[in-house]
């Protein structure tokens, strides 16, 4: 499992086991006795993991040993003498003896804070460990579940549960597993526990690191916003529409799309009052954006970055994508701005098209506040906008406007004999490497697409 998922279920496991279901909250002085939680229960639990019997002394140990000293100091009950008993099984102090009160003062100390959280997370990563040998290998979030259950239900509880959730497991599968034990006649099993079960999913679906996430944490705003547009554009549900503007039944119009974009990014553009292309540059440059017109060449797209806000104040706005290519609502399939059906009816409603001047008079560009990212960015554009050399087509070929994933709709394919500038920049999609190559276009310049390896000829 990925670290971070670790201390992720770390927390999930505390908040469902001593932190009323909420993720982040705990209670490390939390104690037991014999009989509290479940009449079969014969020693106390204790600490913000519900440590039982054995796994109590466990716990006590671990304590001791990071501060034997600080141990003894505290240890006015010779606990320390108890913690020499092999096993625990029955070991049963009441909370208000004073013993219970020296185990609550020993597990709620920093050293007792921190002792718990290393020792569930020990008990997450074994836990882990054996389940993959038993089960085979799974996702981060179907090891975060069935983890959830081993530590609730033991051994035979994972087993009956897994048993009966087809394979390949995910977290939700094993969740609608574990929702089918309340109408089983068998009583206290691990899914007759509805609050925790529901608690468990939901937090593992809010807080487990994917790497979708990781790439999400990773990405500046202005990728976001970037990709949001590309999103809208790939997606016929989304069209063009001025009376139904802002999303409402999937449309956006020109500005609209822009502005939604940036605030879905995290920066506050629509709530800090741009409304259509005529306030977009004042609002703009108030929340972070500069105003970069004179460092580019509009004409020919010089200069441009991906993620620059294209802007012709009275009528029109864009953003660039890099790759020669700018993505807009454009105009709904009957031509004008109103009347026309939810979504994109041609695939030219809302689209990703090769930049042109439209013509801009302002380019507004994010001042990220780091600069790590640009620098990258940098790179990949210099390889994208370089030829590495000239090539033919050898068999008819499918394009796309991203590696594996999206046929373009300029170019969808690509004829043999064709000749193509191949640029320097690839991408490996799934073991598969893919080719961005300009095509010329009599009245665009160039397209630029992604082909497959294994369908041109280089040229001499």
């Amino acid at each position: 499992m990925d670290k971070q998922n670790i201390t992720v279920l770390r927390k999930i496991l505390y908040a469902v086991e001593s932190g009323n279901q909420i993720y982040g909250e705990q209670d490390y002085a939390a104690f037991a006795e014999v009989g509290a939680n479940c009449s079969n229960e014969k020693a106390i639990t204790i600490g913000a993991g519900q440590w039982y019997a054995d796994e109590a002394k466990e716990l006590l140990y671990r304590i001791q040993r990071g501060n034997p000293k600080l141990f003894k100091d505290m240890d006015t009950e010779n606990l320390e003498a108890d913690l020499l008993k092999k096993s625990w099984a029955t070991y049963a102090v009441s909370k208000d003896s004073a013993k219970g009160r020296l185990i609550i003062s020993i597990i709620s100390m920093e050293l007792g804070k921190k002792c718990q959280d290393q020792y569930m997370e020990d008990q997450i990563a074994a836990y882990a460990k054996s389940i993959e040998k038993t089960y085979g290998t799974m996702s981060d979030t179907a090891m975060m579940e069935c983890i959830n259950v081993l530590h609730q239900g033991g051994d035979s509880a994972l087993r009956r549960i897994l048993s009966k959730t087809p394979e390949p497991y995910t977290a939700d599968k094993i969740y609608t597993t574990l929702c089918k034990d309340p109408a089983d006649s068998t009583p206290n099993q691990v899914g007759d526990y509805t609050d925790r079960q529901k608690a468990v999913i939901s937090m593992i679906r809010n807080y487990a690191v994917t790497a979708e996430r990781k790439e999400d944490a990773a990405m500046t705003k202005t990728e976001k916003a970037i990709r949001q547009m590309e999103t809208w554009a790939k997606d016929d549900s989304h069209g063009y529409d001025q009376d139904y503007r802002w999303g409402e039944k999937g449309d956006y119009d020109c500005s609209s799309a822009v502005i939604q974009a940036w605030q879905n990014a995290g920066v506050p553009v629509k709530s800090g009052g741009a409304t259509y292309t005529g306030d977009m540059k004042n609002v703009f440059l108030k929340n972070g954006f500069v105003d970069v017109t004179s460092k580019v060449n509009v004409a020919t797209g010089a200069g441009l970055i991906r993620g620059d806000v294209l802007l012709n104040t009275v009528h029109h706005t864009a953003m660039y994508c890099g790759n020669g290519k700018e993505v807009e609502a454009s105009i709904n399939e009957k031509g004008t701005a109103h009347g026309g059906k939810p979504g994109d009816q041609t695939g030219k409603e809302f689209l990703i098209r090769s930049y042109r001047n439209y013509p801009w008079n302002c380019v507004l560009r994010y001042k990220e506040s780091t600069s790590g990212s640009a620098t990258v960015t940098s790179d990949i554009e210099k390889k994208q906008n370089t030829v590495a050399y000239v090539a033919r087509i050898i068999k008819d070929c499918k394009c796309y406007s991203a590696a594996g994933k999206t046929q373009a709709k300029m170019f969808p394919v690509i004829k043999k004999n064709a000749v193509v500038d191949v640029m320097k920049y690839t991408e490996t999609v799934k073991g598969k490497k893919w080719y961005f190559i300009r095509i010329p276009h009599p009245t665009e310049g160039f397209v630029f697409e992604f082909v497959p390896a294994g369908y041109f000829k280089k040229l001499v």
